[in-house]
């Protein structure tokens, strides 16, 4: 149970039929209240039903990374839009281009390591990452943004070069997008369409595809409102630790730590086999 939802696993659900080529594995979420999930072959989830209404459909490619993001009307879940987001990689597994397409417009971003290369509209133009700097070329205008984060790497305040706050983030502990309010509980008035102008990371650093309620973490793609990866984990990286078993699970449900870019899962830059040594002295 989580807040009042009833969780399922494991089931097959009447939607999936035809719609994957793989039932649901004994960890992977397949239903929460009336929502429903469908699983292919290989424990990636391919769609998500509400009701009997397809409201996401997610594509891989044949190495298992997320190529084609889709959302549909009709999702119960507030921030949800209809929209199309599509990612390419190169020889070694990296991301290199995300097209995204909402509410009839193209964003197209082409990454070069630190460099982004931005085109939306017909206008195209540059914005570098430097380490909490965010340096945007449009034309013969720069613009300078620092990005300042909370203790697990997520986006929390982005600031001119002046110091003025521009945006404020806010994320609860699994990482779904919440309100921001003042210390006198009055909401921050910040839009979403303002803060992805600026940035689509978010949640301990990854991108945002907001429209699908899903966060590309490079390695695997996760979901913050149900708290799962939508992808088996391949490795079983500490084998001494039961959540470890649990393939689809946030970081050993352990929210100490974050999903890194890459599999493993990361503590401060500190993989977490190191953690994992920590946790077999104790045992002993």
């Amino acid at each position: 149970m989580q807040g009042g939802a009833l969780y399922h696993y494991g089931a097959s659900n009447s939607q999936c039929t035809g719609a994957s080529s793989g039932a649901a594995g004994p960890h992977a979420v397949s239903g929460i209240g009336t929502q429903r999930y469908c699983y292919d072959a290989m424990g990636n989830q391919t769609h998500q039903y509400q009701g009997s209404t397809l409201v996401r459909r997610i594509h891989y490619n044949a190495i298992g990374k997320a190529r084609r993001i889709q959302s549909f009307t009709g999702e119960s879940e507030s921030g949800r839009s209809a929209g199309i987001t599509e990612f390419m990689y190169d020889a070694s597994r990296n991301q290199v281009r995300r097209t995204s397409t909402e509410q009839g417009k193209t964003t197209t971003i082409i990454q070069h390591g630190v460099t982004e290369q931005i085109s939306e509209g017909g206008e195209t133009w540059f914005r570098r990452n430097l380490g909490n700097a965010i340096v945007e070329k449009r034309g013969e205008s720069i613009t300078t943004r620092y990005v300042y984060t909370d203790h697990l790497g997520s986006v929390d305040v982005i600031t001119n070069d002046a110091g003025q706050v521009e945006e404020k983030l806010s994320f609860d502990a699994f990482g779904k997008r919440r309100a921001v309010f003042k210390s006198n509980n009055q909401a921050v008035n910040f839009t979403l369409a303002s803060i992805l102008s600026l940035t689509h990371k978010g949640y301990t650093g990854h991108e945002q595809v907001d429209h699908a309620s899903v966060v590309q973490m490079g390695g695997r793609i996760y979901d913050a409102h149900i708290g799962r990866f939508l992808q088996a984990d391949p490795f079983v990286q500490s084998p001494s630790n039961s959540q470890n078993f649990n393939r689809y699970s946030y970081v050993f449900s352990a929210l100490v730590y974050c999903g890194a870019q890459r599999l493993p899962a990361l503590q401060h830059g500190r993989l977490r086999h190191q953690a994992d040594r920590q946790h077999r002295q104790r045992v002993k």
